[in-house]
């Protein structure tokens, strides 16, 4: 039974947790019971689905009588969902979890007491990454600003949106997603809630993130990495003249070595044209120590690549 207020007496805050969805009825099931079993006494639970043609909706209408609404139509993909559900958001703390994700239990109700203690701050937890075949690991959050999030993933910063829960006023602040945005809307969405408040870390692990091949920043790693620097690129104004430069440079290079990259899983992005045309975009990044290793794979047969 959930105690009838929190450890101080006051009343529970309204959570808001919205899921969108699109043909996930192998997992949408798991992500519904993994929010309504929390028995959190003070839950909107909005499901926006996109008109899904598997499973998905009637899994979702088994569910119905506990949750505050949900709709199956056709929308314009997974940041107009997310941002018809937050439109619809009454929460005092709102956030979303993806169909194939799923939080652990007691998730909500450690959030509700950290808001209580923080009301302005960004929550942010651990989030377990996993698959069919095997566990990933735990991505434990650091270093979540600007100013580490500016870098490409270096392992100096951890952010993951399944364990991220925001003040409605934060999300007030930061404005809807921004739809012309298909992999990197999360982390846009980020940069902008940073300058309207600061982090604080649970440091304990919320949500469990599902790694699988319809996922589409793994099927579209190439375009994901080309969003994410474009998303970088925006907030670029947030740092200074010299910074802005290396980093630029920097994005360049990763988008050149992903098409040369000699480990075996990034083979469908081998590509000698499409890393001749990114250098061509900044000749200069050759005559760095890095961009002339690239050449160097460039020009080479494979069979003569040095190994990293």
């Amino acid at each position: 039974m959930f105690p009838g207020s929190m450890p101080d007496g006051s009343p529970w805050p309204r959570i808001t947790v919205v899921t969108p969805s699109y043909n996930q009825g192998q997992y949408i099931e798991e992500a519904i019971r993994s929010v309504l079993l929390q028995g959190y006494p003070n839950l909107q639970f909005i499901i926006m689905d996109g008109g899904s043609s598997d499973q998905t909706v009637d899994v979702i209408r088994r569910y119905e009588p506990w949750l505050s609404y949900w709709v199956s139509e056709r929308d314009r993909g997974q940041t107009h969902a997310i941002n018809k559900g937050f439109a619809m958001a009454d929460g005092d703390i709102v956030a979303w979890i993806n169909s194939d994700d799923y939080y652990f239990p007691d998730t909500l109700r450690e959030v509700a007491i950290a808001h209580a203690e923080n009301p302005s701050a960004i929550l942010l937890g651990d989030v377990e990454e996993f698959s069919d075949e095997a566990e990933l690991g735990v991505q434990r959050m650091h270093h979540v600003d600007v100013e580490h999030m500016l870098r490409p993933m270096d392992g100096s910063w951890m952010w993951h949106q399944p364990g991220t829960f925001v003040p409605k006023t934060v999300l007030d602040a930061a404005g809807p997603l921004d739809e012309s945005l298909h992999y990197a809307f999360d982390k846009d969405w980020m940069f902008r809630m940073l300058q309207a408040a600061p982090v604080e870390y649970m440091n304990r692990s919320l949500a469990r993130f599902r790694v699988h091949a319809g996922a589409k920043t793994q099927a579209d790693l190439d375009k994901t990495m080309r969003e994410i620097f474009r998303v970088n690129r925006r907030h670029l104004h947030l740092t200074d003249q010299a910074t802005a430069r290396s980093l630029l440079t920097t994005y360049q290079l990763r988008l050149v070595g992903l098409h040369l990259c000699a480990h075996s899983g990034y083979e469908p992005f081998f590509s000698r044209g499409s890393a001749f045309k990114e250098l061509l975009k900044s000749p200069g990044i050759i005559f760095s120590a890095a961009g002339l290793h690239l050449l160097y794979r460039l020009l080479m047969p494979r069979s003569l690549w040095r190994s990293d």
